[in-house]
């Protein structure tokens, strides 16, 4: 690896293998991921999301009682009402709890936490996002703050009670637009915590 600037761990090649390793070496019930529509190995139980405001610091994203006839589907119960493969919940599960517990992508307003990414990480903007969510209250919305140029995404997650999250609000910001949809996006937000 001489010449190399990056970790062995993050070289494609070896990603791969790993990944290739990995995934070879799973059991359990195979079937169609309801995200990605590829055949997986069906997750049993969500991950925990950590670090939602208004919830108990830890709760699922997605979670079915298995028990419980009220979920029940054309004779399909638990998790294979929703099935998830296991490649996409631990990519949402790790991609969230890296947004929730990193200062630079979360903003918590009330019992509401909003994590924010660009394609590019690009740190300015990350920090008018959060200079922005920080104040979504405001009689003026600071959407100058925003350079236009780049896209970007907010979502706002809230616990529906202490261990079940839910996303509440969602946007993604495009080249050229941002100004305009961040203003109503945040017109939103305030709109839905006018009686609270």
């Amino acid at each position: 690896l001489d010449g190399e600037d990056e970790f062995i761990h993050n070289l494609p090649a070896v990603k791969g293998k790993w990944e290739d390793y990995f995934y070879a070496n799973l059991t359990g019930k195979k079937g169609r991921c309801i995200i990605t529509g590829e055949e997986d190995y069906i997750t049993d139980i969500h991950p925990l999301i950590k670090g939602v405001a208004g919830s108990s610091g830890m709760a699922k994203l997605v979670s079915i009682d298995g028990e419980a006839t009220a979920f029940e589907y054309r004779n399909l119960k638990g998790m294979d009402n929703s099935p998830f493969g296991r490649k996409t919940t631990h990519k949402y599960s790790v991609v969230l709890n890296w947004l929730l517990s990193n200062l630079d992508h979360k903003v918590d307003v009330k019992k509401e936490s909003f994590i924010f990414w660009t394609e590019n990480d690009n740190e300015a903007l990350l920090e008018n996002l959060q200079k922005v969510l920080g104040r979504p209250f405001a009689n003026e919305h600071p959407a100058d703050e925003i350079p236009v140029g780049e896209k970007f995404y907010i979502a706002g997650l809230k616990a529906s009670t202490k261990g079940r999250l839910y996303v509440a609000h969602y946007q993604d910001f495009i080249y050229g637009q941002s100004k305009e949809i961040l203003q109503e996006f945040l017109a939103r937000i305030s709109s839905c915590y006018e009686d609270s």
